[in-house]
C-alpha cells in the first residue's frame, strides 16, 4: 500500500448545549445536510459529575450518559459529532481501495462550508480549533524506521520490537492568524483489523499522526 491517508480531522472547542438531537434540530440538519446524504443518528456522550453528600462532607462521582446528535453519511467517510464541549469533523478512509480520499485543502474548504449552514441556526463560537491528520506506512522495514525513532537500551537492540511510539511536540506562531499552536507528531507501530476493497485485512506498519491545535487560554 505504501502510504495512506488514513483520516482528517477538525474539531472545534466550545460549548454546543443547544445541539441536541431534537425534532427542530434533526429536521433543520436533514435539510441544509440533504444534498450531502447526510443522516441524522446520535451518539452517547459519557461525562463525570461530582456530587457532595452533605451530611458527611464527602464526594462521589457517578458517569452521565447523554443522547448527542451525529451526522454521517452511508458509506461512513464522512462524521459530523456534536459534543456539548466540541464539535468534530471527519473524513475517514473507512474502505481502504474503495474509498477516494480528497485533498486536505478540500477537507478544510468543505468543513468550512458546513461552518456557515450550521451557523444558519447555530452561532458557533469557539475557544480553539485543531486539526489532525492520519498516515498509514507498510511495506518497511519496521525494526529499522524503530531504530530512527527510539533510542533504546542495549537489550532490545537484540530482540524484534513488537511495540513502540514516539511523541514529538514543540510550539509555533502561525503569522496568518497570529496565533501560536501547539503542534505534535506521533509515530507509532499498529497491528489492526481495517476495511481494505470491502474485505477485512490485518495491517501491520505504522500510524503517522500530526495534531495541529490553538491554545486555549487565548
Amino acid at each position: 500500500m505504501g502510504q495512506i491517508v488514513l483520516r482528517y480531522q477538525i474539531s472545534i472547542f466550545g460549548s454546543f448545549d443547544e445541539i441536541k438531537p431534537t425534532a427542530d434540530n434533526i429536521k433543520f440538519f436533514i435539510e441544509k445536510f440533504s444534498d450531502k446524504g447526510f443522516i441524522p443518528n446520535q451518539f452517547t456522550e459519557v461525562s463525570l459529575e461530582i456530587k457532595s453528600e452533605s451530611n458527611k462532607g464527602a464526594e462521589t462521582t457517578k458517569n452521565v450518559e447523554t443522547s448527542r446528535l451525529r451526522l454521517s453519511d452511508s458509506d461512513k467517510k464522512w462524521d459530523i459529532r456534536f459534543a456539548s464541549d466540541r464539535i468534530d469533523f471527519l473524513f475517514v478512509n473507512s474502505n481502504i481501495g474503495q474509498i477516494q480520499m480528497i485533498e486536505k485543502d478540500v477537507f478544510i474548504a468543505e468543513v468550512s462550508e458546513f461552518i456557515n449552514r450550521i451557523n444558519e441556526k447555530h452561532q458557533i463560537k469557539s475557544k480553539r480549533v485543531g486539526l489532525i491528520t492520519q498516515y498509514l506506512y507498510d511495506d518497511i522495514d519496521l525494526n529499522k524506521v524503530s531504530n530512527v525513532f527510539q533510542n533504546k537500551i542495549a537489550f532490545f537492540n537484540q530482540k524484534p520490537i513488537i511495540d513502540w511510539n514516539s511523541k514529538t511536540a514543540t510550539r509555533h506562531k502561525i503569522e496568518a492568524i497570529n496565533e501560536v499552536a501547539n503542534l505534535s507528531m506521533d509515530v507509532r507501530r499498529i497491528q489492526r483489523p481495517l476495511k481494505v476493497h470491502n474485505g477485512t485485512s490485518l495491517f501491520d506498519g505504522i500510524l503517522l499522526n500530526i495534531d495541529i491545535n490553538t491554545l486555549a487560554e487565548k
